[in-house]
C-alpha cells in the first residue's frame, strides 16, 4: 500500500474515532492509541510492519463499533452543497448541508403525492356521490309516475267523494313530489356537468324522460372515469404514498445514525417507483367494484402498504417463482449412461 493511501486510511480511522467519541460509544483505549499512534509513527517515519498490524485492527474495530455508521455516510452527513436554502428560487445561494437539500427533497416527493392523491381521491368520492344520488332519485321518479298513471286509470265518476278528494290530494302531492325530485336531479345533472366537463345543460320545464335521456351519456362516462381511478390510479397513488411514507421513515432513521450514502437518492427514487408498481399490482388482483369508500378502504389500505413495505410483496413473488424454477430443475430427466460406465 502506498503511503498515500495509508494517510487516508488513518484519516479515515481518525473520523471514526470523533464519531465514536461525540455519540458516546465505548471505545478500548488501546484501539485509539493504535490508531493515534499510527498517525503519529508515519509522520515521524517510524513506521513497522507491527504498527501496521495494530493500525488495521484497530480500524476494523471501530468500523464494527459504530455501524450502520461507515465513514463513507460521515463524509456524505458533513458534505454541502451551493444552493437557495428553503423553497426559494431566488436570491443569493449558500452552502447548505447536504442531509437537509436530500430532506426537502424527501419531503416534496411526500406532499407532490399527497395532494395528487387527494384530488383524485375527492373527485372519485364526489363523482361516486352524484352517481348514487341520481340513481336513487331516477327510483323515485320512476315510482312517482307509476303511481300517477294508476290515478289517472282511475274514474272519478265511479269512487266516493271522500275517495275522490283523496285521490286529488294525493295526485297534487305526487306532482309537487315529481317537481321537487326533478330540480334535485337537475342540481345534480349540473354537477355531473361540471364532472365530466360535457355540454349538457339542464333545464327546469324539460320533462322527466328527457332529463334521464340527456344525463345517460354524462353518467355512463363518469362512472368510466371512476371505474379506472378506482382500478389503476387510486392503487398506484395509495402505492406511491406508501413509499413516500417509507422514505421518510427511513431517512429519519438514517439521519439519526449519520448513516446516509451518497447514492440514497437513487436508492429512493427507484424504491418510488417500485412502491406505485407494487399499488398497481394490488387494484389488478383485488380491484374496486364497490361504489362505497367505506367498502374500498381495505384495497387502498393494502395498496399503501404494500407501497411501503415493496421488500415483502416481491420477495413473496420471487419466493413463488422460485417454488417453480427449482421444482422444474428437480424434474429434469437426468441423461442416459453409457455402456461403457
Amino acid at each position: 500500500m502506498t503511503e498515500e493511501n495509508l494517510i487516508k486510511s488513518i484519516e479515515e480511522a481518525l473520523v471514526l474515532v470523533r464519531y465514536a467519541s461525540r455519540e458516546g460509544i465505548s471505545i478500548n483505549t488501546k484501539v485509539i492509541s493504535a490508531v493515534v499512534g499510527a498517525k503519529e509513527g508515519l509522520t515521524a517515519g517510524n513506521w513497522s510492519a507491527v504498527a501496521e498490524t495494530e493500525f488495521w485492527s484497530a480500524y476494523a474495530t471501530l468500523a464494527k463499533a459504530v455501524q450502520p455508521t461507515t465513514v463513507v455516510s460521515l463524509v456524505t452527513m458533513e458534505s454541502e452543497v451551493l444552493t437557495r436554502p428553503g423553497w426559494r428560487f431566488w436570491g443569493p445561494k449558500q452552502n447548505i448541508p447536504t442531509p437537509n437539500i436530500l430532506k426537502r427533497k424527501f419531503q416534496s416527493w411526500a406532499l407532490v403525492s399527497l395532494a395528487i392523491l387527494l384530488i383524485v381521491q375527492v373527485y372519485w368520492v364526489f363523482g361516486n356521490t352524484v352517481v348514487n344520488r341520481l340513481d336513487k332519485i331516477e327510483i323515485e321518479l320512476n315510482t312517482i309516475q307509476l303511481r300517477l298513471v294508476e290515478i289517472a286509470k282511475i274514474d272519478p265518476n265511479k269512487v266516493a267523494e271522500v275517495d275522490r278528494k283523496k285521490i286529488i290530494k294525493d295526485r297534487e302531492r305526487l306532482i309537487t313530489d315529481e317537481q321537487i325530485k326533478t330540480a334535485r336531479f337537475n342540481a345534480q345533472i349540473d354537477i355531473l356537468k361540471f364532472l365530466t366537463f360535457s355540454l349538457i345543460k339542464a333545464q327546469s320545464g324539460a320533462s322527466v324522460q328527457e332529463v334521464l335521456k340527456k344525463s345517460q351519456i354524462s353518467r355512463v362516462t363518469l362512472e368510466f372515469v371512476l371505474n379506472v381511478l378506482s382500478t389503476y390510479l387510486l392503487p398506484l397513488l395509495y402505492g406511491w404514498l406508501g413509499a413516500a411514507a417509507y422514505i421518510l421513515r427511513d431517512f429519519t432513521v438514517a439521519m439519526r445514525r449519520s448513516s446516509v450514502y451518497p447514492d440514497v437518492e437513487i436508492r429512493y427514487s427507484l424504491r418510488m417507483y417500485l412502491g406505485a408498481v407494487a399499488g398497481l399490482s394490488i387494484g389488478w388482483f383485488y380491484g374496486f367494484e364497490s361504489k362505497s369508500l367505506v367498502n374500498a378502504l381495505s384495497p387502498l389500505a393494502l395498496a399503501f402498504i404494500a407501497g411501503y413495505s415493496v421488500e415483502l410483496l416481491f420477495s413473496a413473488m420471487d419466493t413463488f417463482i422460485d417454488a417453480f424454477t427449482k421444482k422444474n430443475h428437480t424434474t429434469r430427466p437426468t441423461p442416459p449412461k453409457g455402456k461403457g460406465t
